[in-house]
């Protein structure tokens, strides 16, 4: 058991470890045996006007519904006399709504942009091959095969619609640190669910720009192919 001293007092602390802390401010409680140690640290501290007060308890039902209908009774019961209440439910449901939500939010954007770039690609590289016609035409009549032009196209491609989530992933990397910071302040505070978002969104865009990039490479060699 640890001490400190405050004032002319001999403090104890007891650390309480545990897994669920909402508050990413460094917090300490302090209980006091008595009213008179109590005002004291009010006047030492100059705490007068900001002051409010909080009643703990735990409850208990034989199943989580009877703790709800409690928790349910008290709060109707508390908003009468100018109080609230919160339990511990609530406040974990309320978290993991709030953090669920700007992650579903950030997801459905990250997904949405995804695609709309890899359509601009796509219509780009369609462009591109019309007009590309008259060169390939020529490369043709100098002997070049169908295989070797096919292959030409499908690096062109690849590059133009790789490259791109290359240099996002690089990005994503360098912005570890600058996400992780903004995360921590909202509740977020595990590294390794970052990195599951970002392998998850990785492979999200491989799997899209694949598609398309098939789609356009094909589209690309028949507009070469029929010119």
């Amino acid at each position: 058991m640890k001490k400190i001293n405050y004032s002319v007092e001999k403090m104890k602390l007891n650390i309480i470890k545990s897994d669920f802390v909402i508050s990413k401010i460094d917090e300490m409680m302090i209980v006091c045996k008595d009213e008179e140690m109590f005002d004291k640290i009010v006047d030492d501290l100059s705490i007068q006007n900001n002051l409010n007060y909080k009643f703990c308890f735990n409850l208990y039902g034989e199943t989580e519904e009877d703790v709800a209908n409690i928790e349910k009774i008290m709060s109707n019961t508390m908003k009468e006399s100018n109080y609230t209440i919160f339990s511990t439910a609530q406040k974990k449901l309320t978290f993991f709504i709030i953090s669920g939500s700007l992650l579903f939010i950030g997801a459905l954007l990250s997904i949405m942009l995804i695609i709309s770039t890899a359509i601009i690609i796509y219509y780009k590289q369609i462009s591109e091959a019309q007009e590309d016609v008259k060169r390939y035409q020529i490369l043709s009549k100098i002997g070049m095969d169908k295989d070797d032009i096919k292959k030409i196209i499908n690096t062109q491609v690849r590059m133009v619609f790789y490259l791109p989530i290359l240099l996002a992933i690089v990005h994503s990397v360098f912005a570890f640190n600058t996400v992780k910071t903004i995360s921590e302040v909202i509740g977020l505070d595990k590294s390794i669910y970052l990195v599951y978002s970002l392998i998850v969104i990785a492979i999200i865009a491989t799997v899209i720009y694949t598609i398309i990039y098939k789609l356009s490479s094909r589209a690309y060699y028949r507009i070469v192919n029929a010119g």
